[in-house]
């Protein structure tokens, strides 16, 4: 069977009837079908012309997804340009959230060419951090924290698709997208430079110096409720953030020494930047226990729990590569 064959001329006969009854009105619900023949990517288009009858209402999401349709033909023949969004000047887990949904019809298509330059890191697995960009994952607000979905097409990925957030997310929107695989979300990029050129991570681990006064091992993060166009990334403390604004960050000099991934669990429930941020920051710690954090981000991500295996790691002159 086939769309174009078995199909479409049904759907161009109804089509014609609703022209010739332009006093009538019909509405074109989305509705979901178990073991259907056909996907609803590949009926959607045949409808689009009903997107200019007025007697015709269509759902949301199928009006969402041929303005996209028609959007991306418009960019292809050059009709308009490739307007790429700003992204948001600061963000976190919910920011990232609320983006996905906004451009989640893009991202169910994989259509990646007119959404907000953003990247973010994630943990693949001890000593290995992926990066991608936006449009290649989403992030999915679970009523207590947030999931993160990065698209992954190697088949060894297989048996960890969730099917069922894909379904919930998306609809029937995905085939072809590959593999929907829940990750540890490890920051996104700041955009902020330290003194060797590297690209600073929400989730950073920071030497930061003011002139000739260091002021210690700081996480980088977004504080919570800040507005994510106008705010600033900042170093959380006990009670308060030592903001990272244009003014202090002409001044300091920002090195990176690792991140807040360590002592991870393979299946930890969602935990924020924010939280491992304060934690890191803890300004009740001693000295020792302070050192001792400090060395753990050297060597992230790392799922060991015992520290003395992290002051071996040192001692054997490992090295992680996490600077990306």
């Amino acid at each position: 069977m086939s769309v174009e064959e078995d199909f479409e001329p049904f759907v161009r006969d109804f089509i014609e009837y609703v022209k010739a009854h332009p006093d009538n009105r019909f509405i074109l619900p989305r509705m979901e079908c178990k073991g259907a023949v056909f996907y609803e990517k590949d009926i959607i288009p045949l409808f689009e012309e009903c997107f200019d009858l007025p007697n015709v209402q269509m759902s949301h999401a199928w009006n969402m997804r041929i303005i996209t349709l028609r959007t991306i033909d418009a960019m292809a023949a050059g009709y308009i340009k490739r307007n790429i969004p700003d992204p948001p000047k600061v963000m976190d887990e919910e920011v990232l959230a609320n983006l996905c949904l906004q451009y989640r019809y893009q991202i169910g298509s994989g259509v990646n060419s007119h959404v907000p330059r953003i990247r973010i890191r994630y943990v693949i697995d001890r000593n290995q951090f992926g990066y991608v960009k936006f449009g290649e994952f989403f992030i999915v607000d679970n009523g207590g924290g947030y999931d993160l979905y990065v698209w992954m097409q190697d088949d060894k990925y297989a048996e960890l698709h969730n099917q069922a957030v894909v379904e919930e997310y998306f609809g029937d929107e995905c085939h072809g997208r590959g593999y929907a695989v829940r990750m540890i979300f490890a920051g996104v990029d700041t955009n902020i430079k330290d003194v060797c050129g590297q690209n600073i991570f929400t989730g950073d681990v920071i030497d930061v110096r003011d002139g000739s006064h260091r002021m210690g091992f700081l996480s980088l993060t977004m504080p919570p409720h800040a507005d994510s166009e106008n705010g600033d990334y900042a170093f959380p403390l006990d009670n308060c953030c030592f903001m990272l604004d244009r003014e202090n960050n002409k001044r300091l000099k920002l090195k990176r020494c690792g991140t807040v991934f360590f002592q991870l669990e393979k299946t930890e429930k969602s935990k924020t930047i924010w939280e491992r941020s304060l934690c890191f920051n803890g300004p009740r710690d001693t000295l020792e226990q302070h050192a001792s954090k400090v060395l753990m981000a050297r060597y992230t991500p790392n799922f060991d729990k015992e520290e003395w295996k992290y002051q071996g790691l040192a001692e054997m002159g490992a090295e992680f590569h996490w600077e990306k």
